[in-house]
């Protein structure tokens, strides 16, 4: 089964489970067999058939373009984030409150909009952007 990462925004959602496991295939029947276990958590990621505006996926460390049509292997690890813009970027951002950070530290596991490893930064005292 895949590792998903629940962000803060959802995890009421999940009885504040940080990381759950789901079946799936692509990021649609994964979001899908979430919605399962965890009712009212696929209005939460999807609008309209779509990721829905402000949020992405990262499947295995790369920011998904495919949206919902993303592949899923069972070992994969699956992110859903705020996005936040910037300039000609754009970085993830993920609540990390007390080393709340879902690789560690020294993570550098996301690229940025133009393909740029990003490593890890403070942002407003209270989350963490990739």
């Amino acid at each position: 089964m895949a590792t998903v990462w629940i962000p803060p925004l959802m995890r009421p959602l999940t009885d504040g489970q940080q990381i759950v496991e789901a079946e799936g295939e692509s990021v649609r029947e994964l979001v899908a067999a979430l919605e399962e276990r965890f009712p009212g958590i696929a209005d939460r990621i999807i609008d309209e058939g779509r990721i829905r505006p402000g949020w992405t996926v990262a499947v295995d460390g790369a920011v998904q373009n495919r949206g919902l049509r993303a592949a899923v292997g069972p070992d994969s690890e699956v992110h859903f984030a705020v996005r936040a813009h910037g300039g000609a970027q754009a970085a993830i951002l993920y609540g990390a409150i007390d080393g709340d950070c879902p690789a560690g530290p020294d993570a550098s596991f996301i690229d940025d909009a133009v393909g740029n490893a990003r490593e890890p930064f403070l942002q407003g005292g209270d989350q963490l952007a990739y």
